[in-house]
């Protein structure tokens, strides 16, 4: 991390979309690098990426249960994100956010999450999860910039 901080003043940490940030890692970056640089932390996979979570999720549960206990509705539920999972994740980044080093928060979206009236408010709902955070939000598919470009017509 020093050699990095001593050529660029941030970093995209991409860590944090395959787990939980932890406070104590945070903190250490925040000691390891100089008062100017900036973190711009990536969102937790279950925030942005249900599916591939939902799935990563039902291997790690086959791999340890009897296939019949890792049932669709039981790694749904366990899939949904929940306040506590924003708690952890701002607990998480919390020593970034203290310090000042703490860059935009980074909800990438994949191409199948489509424009549509559920999808709107759980983007809206997640917005104001994280309110107080600059975050920079990624929609790839293209039905957000096509439903974007008619309401300005």
């Amino acid at each position: 991390m020093s050699f990095y901080a001593r050529h660029f003043d941030t970093v995209e940490v991409n860590s944090t979309f395959y787990g939980q940030p932890r406070a104590s890692v945070s903190a250490s970056w925040v000691r390891r690098t100089p008062d100017h640089f900036e973190f711009s932390i990536k969102l937790y996979q279950k925030f942005t990426h249900p599916r591939m979570y939902r799935e990563r999720l039902g291997r790690q549960l086959a791999a340890v249960t009897d296939p019949d206990a890792s049932s669709a509705e039981a790694i749904a539920a366990l899939a949904t994100p929940t306040a506590a999972d924003i708690d952890t994740f701002k607990r998480g980044i919390a020593p970034l956010a203290e310090s000042g080093k703490l860059g935009a928060l980074l909800a990438q979206f994949p191409p199948s999450f489509v424009f549509g009236d559920s999808q709107g408010n759980y983007l809206e709902r997640l917005l104001r999860a994280f309110d107080g955070y600059s975050l920079a939000v990624e929609l790839r598919h293209r039905s957000w910039s096509d439903q974007i470009g008619r309401a300005h017509v």
